[in-house]
């Protein structure tokens, strides 16, 4: 048993289960992460290659760019 103060005990077994949660979510945000940058590389690969940004595009950056920060936000 992993004692936190004197009045709060926690068991080893609830301590790993809530690792092995962190641990998954940690997986998720690096797959949610991926996937949204992967969609704005797309849109600024195109705007490299000359492509314009239109409306719609800048608008899915915006929103690539505030999922992030949701993401980044539940880990702190």
């Amino acid at each position: 048993m992993v004692v936190l103060n004197s009045e709060t005990k926690v068991s080893s077994a609830s301590t790993d289960s809530n690792q092995d949660l962190l641990d998954q979510l940690a997986v998720e945000f690096r797959d949610s992460a991926s996937d949204l940058l992967s969609g704005a590389d797309d849109i600024l690969s195109a705007a490299r290659d000359g492509a314009e940004i239109s409306a719609g595009d800048r608008g899915s950056l915006y929103r690539v760019g505030h999922s992030m920060k949701g993401l980044a936000a539940s880990f702190g």
